[in-house]
């Protein structure tokens, strides 16, 4: 249930102080995972009291909900657009170091992502959001390599939808295993494993 907005308050200044919010609930899901992040620990970090932060979200449930709902508008967003590049293998490449923690905020958001996926298995509904996100996901993958092999640019000897999970398994992987390896798996380091993957993809 959504909570009614501040009586008095700009609708863009509300919007804006939700999505600061939300950065600061990633920051907590990476710090503490999903049980840790209580709505008291969540107002701290994000700079407001307990009785301030349910003028945004009545719960943490609703809290929660907005968070991965706007993860998931973000990955199809910038996939839309990647779609839509004439540069087949550039989009290629950029859809993989987007899923990538290049950065410490990326690293929060993937550790913090990965929180849902635990939660996942006893929440339907956040099982739903993340299925629809990587549905498409996959399929944008698989249109953007039908895409660059029509061009006669990316390897036609395997389907587009395979090359489209050995991506996505691969950025998957790295992505799991940074937050646990950063001296091997620095940001220059999962640059160039990006750009060695994207060039096997070439014909």
């Amino acid at each position: 249930m959504s909570m009614v907005k501040t009586p008095g308050r700009p609708v863009g200044e509300y919007d804006l102080k939700r999505k600061e919010i939300a950065e600061a609930t990633w920051r907590v899901l990476a710090d503490r995972g999903l049980d840790g992040a209580s709505m008291r620990a969540i107002a701290r970090e994000a700079g407001y009291t307990t009785g301030a932060l349910v003028h945004y979200f009545e719960n943490k449930d609703e809290l929660l909900e907005y968070v991965v709902t706007q993860a998931a508008k973000g990955v199809k967003d910038h996939l839309k657009a990647a779609l839509e590049d004439e540069d087949v293998q550039n989009s290629l490449r950029e859809i993989a170091l987007n899923n990538l923690p290049l950065s410490e905020a990326d690293r929060k958001r993937i550790i913090g992502w990965q929180s849902f996926l635990v939660a996942a298995d006893k929440n339907p509904q956040v099982a739903a959001t993340i299925s629809s996100v990587r549905a498409t996901l996959h399929k944008q993958l698989t249109k953007l390599i039908e895409k660059g092999q029509s061009y006669d640019l990316i390897r036609d000897d395997i389907a587009a939808r395979d090359l489209a999970d050995q991506i996505d398994a691969f950025v998957d992987g790295l992505a799991r295993m940074t937050p646990f390896e950063p001296k091997r798996l620095t940001r220059k380091r999962l640059v160039h494993l990006v750009d060695v993957q994207i060039e096997m993809l070439k014909k």
